[in-house]
């Protein structure tokens, strides 16, 4: 009886293992990126929200050259912060540019 109870779970383990797989990427979030600049600018913290940022910032590029040149230009600096007091500086700066 174990053993046939075994095969089982071992069966809907596999069988539902394949279940929803794709071969399409998960879509990232659609964040606004002001918000992710206010929470670096609270804790001082580079995250992966940086990756959302930048492609918010090469989006509005296309619409907008000037501003998102210059916000992609604020962007790099930010992330060559090293300390968290210029995390915190650049990323208020750049949130309030928004």
């Amino acid at each position: 009886m174990r053993l046939f109870a075994r095969v089982v779970m071992l069966l809907a383990l596999v069988v539902f293992s394949a279940c929803g797989t794709t071969d399409e990427p998960p879509a990232l979030p659609d964040a606004p990126a002001k918000p992710l600049l206010e929470g670096m600018a609270e804790s001082g913290e580079l995250d992966s929200s940086v990756i959302l940022i930048r492609e918010k910032f090469e989006a509005m590029k296309e619409t907008d050259p000037a501003k998102g040149d210059e916000l992609l230009k604020d962007l790099e600096a930010l992330e060559a912060a090293r300390t968290p007091r210029e995390v915190k500086k650049k990323a208020k700066a750049l949130a309030e540019k928004l």
